[in-house]
């Protein structure tokens, strides 16, 4: 138990053990008293506001933002400010790789917010993977790829592009010599991706 939750629960206490408590009070009226004490502390816990009243071991784990980690009176940690980058970078990153000249509409609504977070995690996993995609789309004779026009009017469609995509990248394999059939191989370095300025907007 933290202090802070100790003393929150200790002041609760002092006001209804008198109110709950016989008089005079008997040793079942106090402990009843300390039990709706620990619960009306335990009913604050709940509020976001009071969040530093919880033990470590109460705490949930998942990653808060900056904002509301600095709201709840917890220290920022690496990985938050690390996932706060990522947040911020990815979106950004995928509309350069592209060409895109003007901002999509990330997190707008829920169909772009997913589609948003989906980049997050593919950017997370490899910063050169949007830039690759667009070598790959680019290639003579590629099937699957889409323009940016299509992008951005129908994103939910990026999936089955995408998927395409990592089959050329990781086992295009066939019988011709032609390039949709060949393996795709993604550029290593940053400097031997190509971006196209002729992409459609």
């Amino acid at each position: 138990m933290t202090t802070l939750r100790r003393e929150a629960i200790q002041k609760a206490e002092s006001i209804l053990i008198p109110a709950y408590s016989d008089n005079p009070p008997t040793e079942e009226s106090i402990e009843y008293a300390k039990q709706q004490a620990e619960r009306v502390v335990d009913a604050l816990l709940e509020l976001r506001g009071f969040y530093f009243l919880k033990t470590d071991e109460e705490k949930p784990t998942y990653n808060l933002s900056i904002e509301n980690a600095i709201y709840a009176g917890l220290p920022v940690t690496e990985e938050m400010a690390e996932a706060a980058s990522i947040r911020n970078n990815a979106p950004r990153q995928f509309e350069n790789a592209l060409g895109f000249s003007k901002p999509l509409a990330w997190w707008s609504n829920k169909e772009w917010t997913a589609f948003a977070e989906w980049v997050c995690e593919i950017y997370a996993e490899d910063k050169l993977a949007f830039g690759n995609y667009n070598i790959w789309r680019h290639t003579p004779y590629t099937k699957g790829g889409m323009s940016n026009n299509r992008i951005r009017g129908f994103v939910k469609e990026f999936y089955d592009s995408w998927d395409m995509f990592m089959m050329a990248k990781n086992n295009g394999k066939g019988d011709s010599d032609r390039p949709e059939h060949r393996r795709f191989i993604a550029p290593t370095e940053t400097e031997e991706l190509i971006m196209n300025p002729m992409a459609n907007q």
